[in-house]
């Protein structure tokens, strides 16, 4: 449902709203959220445009939130760069729709619901989030456990992590015996077969 340029401005925003007072390079954005950085500067350029982002230029410069994050909801980010459209009119154009057909009148109450949901919460609210996993970052056993990968995999040791890797049971299979009744079939009938000329 959502397009793929509000999803990325949510990440810059969430990304943002995690360090308040520190302003973000848009090199620095786009490598911890994973945006090309081409296209991090259009949604860039579009939260700016919608006052919630500025840009400070100089030394210290980049990127900012302009209002706290409690202030910004995740529906003024998506509607910033790629607003949710309700369906107002009928979509053909049919002159004897004056209201909804079930059909587009159903869609709207799904956007509709969405659209209320996400003026309900808050970035501050995503950010507090009590599931111990914070947005566009590792949790500290997973920074844990890659670093060991890291040392581990430079130096050629076995790779040890403190959770152990599932590995799947070998799998068992019956291809041996299936050709090895089919060779036993094939020679049966070819036995058959040369007693028939036989007789």
């Amino acid at each position: 449902m959502l397009s793929k340029t509000a999803e990325y401005a949510l990440r810059a925003v969430a990304l943002l709203a995690n360090q308040p007072g520190r302003p973000a390079l848009a090199d620095q954005l786009a490598e911890k959220t994973l945006i090309p950085r081409r296209y991090l500067n259009r949604v860039l350029q579009d939260l700016v445009a919608a006052g919630l982002l500025r840009s400070r230029p100089g030394r210290g410069g980049g990127y900012e939130l302009t209002k706290g994050a409690s202030d910004v909801s995740i529906l003024e980010v998506v509607n910033a760069v790629s607003p949710l459209e309700r369906i107002r009119q009928c979509p053909l154009g049919l002159a004897t729709h004056t209201s909804l057909c079930p059909l587009h009148a159903e869609l709207d109450r799904a956007y509709a619901a969405t659209e209320k949901a996400f003026a309900g919460v808050t970035m501050a609210e995503v950010l507090a989030s009590t599931k111990g996993i914070v947005p566009l970052c590792e949790s500290a056993n997973a920074s844990s456990n890659n670093e060991k990968y890291k040392k581990n995999v430079k130096s050629g040791r076995p790779v040890k992590t403190d959770r152990p890797i599932k590995t799947d049971s070998p799998v068992k299979t019956d291809k041996p015996k299936k050709a090895a009744r089919t060779a036993s079939g094939k020679a049966r009938a070819a036995s058959r077969a040369s007693a028939r000329k036989g007789s």
